[in-house]
């Protein structure tokens, strides 16, 4: 399931007057899910946990959402773009709470995701000289002049593409080494350039930003003069991106453009009845299709997106989901967890990905790894 996730071709849903996809992974996870619920005689995730207790309740959350908009306002559309969204979340969650009580669980995960990234990566540098491997209306062409195409493997779009090697890539740089496929030059260099010819801007600063809070939190326990040395160079890093030309001015483009599209969404929010306003007016009911492209046009942000489509309700069992994350990491002093929690969030604060089902599955899997018992220290990771 999680290899069609991340490989498999996406399949037009061409009703839907853009270019919506779902993955082909979405009929695993509809099988796996009533297999599952037979196999182990009705064992779910217990809600007497925090794990279980958020994903039971988002799940529950949007199934109800996507079968009122079914059977209540007649919108096939959104019911098949939130139906999936909720196989998704229950299948991940399911699948990892059953992967929590393995034995040396989190490594096995980590290996085993980080494995199937660098395949991805391959998949990605190939795409930068070829074009994209499957058309889905991104924009793929050069950027910045780096005389390439923007990398985007079998993941769609060079955005989503980048978020994947930018939460990988923070893996594989501080996780432990027992925890690597291979060794760490060659797990984490072709994950970087990769993300590099992505092209992606927030992909970039989410990995950047989220490697410097990994090691300013890490000095703050160790006081590791490396960490903070560090945290310098990458700090200095940023501060250098930022100030070229190229991406100070994309980056000023960008921001005019993403702020009338997010202004756009809230003015929809703000004219909606106040039942909309708490519980939503669907999936993809705030964005707009572009004729040229017949892409959808949407906020370029998870958080003004969701609040709009599945409202306050929604948007605040989702952030249950990363307060949860947050307590986990927190009692285990797990630092690189942390980082991954922050590329993910950072990233989607520019884009729209949250509807994707890679970052379903990141989002649950950053939740589940959190969970996990290991025998190393936190403190540890990245040194083994």
């Amino acid at each position: 399931m999680v290899v069609a996730v991340l490989f498999a071709p996406p399949l037009a849903l061409g009703f839907t007057g853009a270019r919506s996809s779902v993955s082909p992974a979405v009929v695993l996870a509809a099988a796996y899910l009533p297999w599952r619920f037979l196999r182990l005689r009705g064992r779910i995730p217990s809600g007497r946990t925090p794990y279980g207790l958020v994903t039971l309740a988002v799940t529950a959350y949007v199934a109800l959402h996507a079968l009122y908009y079914l059977a209540g306002e007649r919108n096939l559309v959104v019911f098949l773009m939130e139906v999936q969204w909720a196989a998704y979340f229950a299948a991940f969650a399911s699948v990892l709470f059953d992967l929590q009580r393995l034995p040396d669980a989190r490594s096995r995960v980590v290996r085993s995701l980080l494995v199937l990234a660098l395949v991805q990566a391959g998949l990605g540098m190939v795409s930068a000289f070829h074009g994209p491997i499957y058309d889905v209306g991104a924009w793929y062409e050069d950027r910045f002049g780096l005389g390439v195409y923007r990398a985007t493997g079998t993941l769609g779009s060079p955005n989503g593409f980048a978020g994947v090697m930018a939460v990988t890539g923070i893996l594989a740089t501080f996780e432990r080494r027992a925890a690597l496929p291979l060794s760490r030059l060659l797990t984490v260099a072709p994950l970087l350039v990769a993300l590099f010819w992505s092209q992606s801007k927030s992909g970039w600063l989410a990995y950047l930003l989220a490697a410097t809070v990994i090691l300013v939190a890490r000095f703050a326990g160790t006081a590791s003069a490396r960490d903070f040395l560090l945290a310098l160079a990458l700090g200095a890093s940023l501060v250098f991106t930022l100030q070229t030309q190229e991406v100070w001015g994309e980056l000023t483009r960008d921001y005019t453009e993403r702020v009338t599209f997010g202004e756009e969404v809230l003015e929809q929010y703000a004219r909606a009845h106040p039942l909309r306003e708490l519980f939503g007016v669907g999936f993809r009911q705030t964005a707009r299709i572009d004729h040229d492209t017949h892409a959808w046009l949407t906020a370029h942000n998870s958080y003004l997106s969701l609040l709009a489509e599945i409202g306050a309700v929604g948007l605040l069992l989702l952030a249950t989901v990363w307060a949860t994350t947050l307590v986990e990491i927190a009692r285990g002093r797990d630092w690189v967890m942390l980082g991954v929690l922050a590329s993910i969030l950072l990233h989607v604060y520019s884009e729209a990905f949250l509807y994707g089902n890679v970052y379903v599955l990141l989002m649950l899997l950053v939740l589940s790894l959190a969970s996990m018992t290991r025998a190393a220290s936190p403190l540890a990771l990245g040194r083994a």
